[in-house]
Order: structure tokens, then sequence, then C-alpha cells
């Protein structure tokens, strides 16, 4: 992730740009979560994007 997207992941999120380099960190410890391998980004980001995931707590 680019230094930009860093500044602009937090602010649309709602949360501080070290809480998302720490899940960032997390993500990519978990088997098979090479975030450097784009076909892994990508299928993490329609994973998040899906509208059939369940909501976030309220």
């Amino acid at each position: 992730m680019s230094a930009r997207q860093l500044d602009r992941t937090p602010t649309s999120l709602g949360t501080h740009r070290n809480t998302v380099r720490r899940r960032l960190t997390r993500i990519a410890a978990l088997p098979d979560a090479d975030l450097d391998v784009p076909d892994i980004g990508m299928e993490l980001w329609f994973t998040l994007r899906s509208p059939d995931r369940d909501p976030p707590p309220a």
C-alpha cells in the first residue's frame, strides 16, 4: 500500500493511521495472505467490498 493510500484509508474508515498499518500487518501474517501478490490483494479487496458479506457490528 502506498503512502498516499495510507493517508486516505484511515480517513475513509474513521480510524487512526497506525490502526490501519497494524491491521494490514496482521492480515499479511495469515497463511496465503501475501499482500504483495496482486491477485491476493485483488481477492481481498473484492471480498471486503462484497455486498454478500455480513455488515460490521454497530
